[in-house]
């Protein structure tokens, strides 16, 4: 079973995501995220790394702008990504490697993910929770 699961939204699309700690919880986030996007014509022959830097005011800026950055070079650069390889992950900055292949389009445009009802929990000592709404 997927540690994601997509939930129902008025006009836009939402996903439930888990994780042991912040960085599972974040790769089940970007696995969920290109999940729902749909890519066209994934070419697995064709394995791409990006490596990227984002800072933030918190965990919730930076889980935020770790998805923005990888829709970000998903759409310029035409790829799809399944895992974040982190080198740091902190309450102000997150940096590391995306990991994936090369598409041609997606299915679904994400236009952006939202802070509209995000919610990210720590409710026991080895699970993190998230709900992310996703513009489309």
């Amino acid at each position: 079973m997927p540690p994601f699961n997509f939930l129902s939204h008025m006009a836009d699309s939402a996903i439930f995501v888990s994780g042991k700690n912040r960085d599972e919880l974040l790769n089940s986030a970007l696995e969920g995220m290109f999940e729902l996007a749909s890519p066209r014509n994934l070419k697995n022959d064709e394995k791409v790394e990006r490596e990227f830097s984002v800072t933030g005011n918190d965990f919730t800026e930076i889980f935020i702008n770790v998805l923005s950055e990888a829709l970000t070079n998903s759409d310029i650069n035409k790829e799809a990504y399944n895992k974040i390889k982190f080198d740091e992950l902190s309450d102000r900055k997150a940096s590391g490697t995306f990991i994936g292949n090369s598409v041609d389009s997606f299915e679904l445009v994400i236009k952006g993910v939202t802070y509209h009802d995000l919610e990210i929990g720590n409710p026991k000592p080895d699970l993190w929770e998230a709900t992310v709404i996703f513009d489309v």
